[in-house]
């Protein structure tokens, strides 16, 4: 791995943050540790860390505050949100609000390290020349190979919609099959299925961009046809927290 890559663990349950610990030791990387929001707080600004991992419940100071605290300090710190079943509006909110990533417990290894690679790719692409230049926001990029097209919005959440030719070549929609909110989309994979009037077999729609669904226009669930009259306002599809972004757009 060479330099290692600096990595903060908080989390409050005992068993779980030494199983973390363990885990990421053995794989190369430099580990942290906090037993508390307060603990992970004080190393934030103190030291310096390429990836936070958080816990989004946690005694004195919860994952949310941490992030804050976390983006105050140095904002190209990554920060991973753990949580439980139940919380996972609110890891959705983190990541509205600058949070890399989310994963679930009970979480597998590989969902583990697979997040943190990520985001580490993230940041050395940055580091190679594209930190500081921002995505500019507000412009409609169509994929015509997909029939897709999605639109960076000023917080850096991307809107996701089918282009005015699809809904042309598909004819009347009486049905959209969307993600939930929390989903993860992948570009060049299947994102969402319309379907077409008298017909029961569904047409795919593939994602233009990777990331976390943050938002549903709830419109399309139950009157689909309006997206024709305005595909490329008011019928958008879903809203994400993009994952990656800058290397798919390259």
């Amino acid at each position: 791995m060479g330099i290692k890559n600096r990595i903060l663990v908080a989390e409050d349950e005992e068993d779980t943050l030494l199983g973390l610990q363990k885990t990421l030791s053995r794989r190369g990387y430099s580990v942290d540790v906090a037993r508390d929001g307060l603990e992970a707080a004080q190393k934030v600004k103190s030291r310096s860390f390429d990836v936070v991992i958080s816990d989004l419940k946690m005694p004195k100071i919860d994952g949310m505050e941490l992030l804050h605290i976390t983006k105050d300090a140095d904002k190209n710190i990554a920060f991973i949100i753990i949580t439980g079943y139940g919380s996972v509006s609110g890891a959705v909110e983190a990541m509205r609000v600058g949070a890399f990533d989310y994963i679930n417990k009970p979480f597998s290894t590989d969902a583990l390290l697979g997040a943190i690679e990520k985001a580490l790719q993230v940041e050395k692409e940055d580091i190679s020349g594209q930190k500081g230049q921002p995505l500019m926001a507000n412009i409609l990029r169509r994929q015509e190979s997909e029939h897709t097209w999605f639109k960076i919005q000023e917080d850096g959440t991307v809107l996701v919609g089918a282009s005015k030719e699809f809904y042309e070549k598909t004819g009347e929609i009486v049905y959209s099959d969307l993600p939930f909110e929390s989903d993860k989309v992948v570009k060049g994979e299947t994102c969402a299925r319309m379907i077409k009037a008298r017909e029961q077999k569904p047409v795919k729609l593939i994602s233009p961009v990777s990331g976390t669904v943050i938002k549903v226009n709830d419109k399309m669930m139950t009157r689909p046809w309006l997206a024709q009259k305005d595909p490329y306002g008011d019928g958008w599809l879903f809203a994400v927290v993009p994952s990656g972004l800058k290397r798919e757009l390259q």
